[in-house]
């Protein structure tokens, strides 16, 4: 049986060169997975390697947590990822809280 090289290249490039259009969502500052190795730049390249064109698409507010784009930039902040010097405030519309254990979250989140 003949070998599909492209089962040899990385999941970009074989998502690249199987689909008449690829979509990518991706945020650089975020991953679920430590190994995961894919980012904007590499889609880049992968497209280039494919000679396929890109229309990249900025989007410009979350409408996670509320909408509440002051809350994804604290997060951001407090996780050095921006350089934003951005307080938590009480009287903001998001809810933040360290537990001492997961038990403890499970019991609050249950509560909500």
């Amino acid at each position: 049986m003949p070998r599909d090289h492209k089962s040899d290249l990385p999941t970009v490039d074989q998502v690249i060169l199987s689909a008449k259009t690829s979509v990518f969502f991706i945020d650089d500052k975020q991953n679920v997975r430590h190994q995961e190795q894919c980012s904007s730049a590499g889609i880049k390249v992968a497209a280039a390697r494919a000679k396929a064109s890109i229309e990249e698409v900025e989007l410009l507010s979350q409408f996670r947590c509320m909408g509440s784009d002051n809350f994804v930039t604290w997060i951001e902040s407090v996780l050095g990822l921006d350089d934003s010097d951005i307080m938590y405030r009480e009287n903001d519309n998001f809810d933040f809280r360290i537990f001492d254990s997961p038990s403890e979250l499970y019991k609050s989140l249950e509560e909500k």
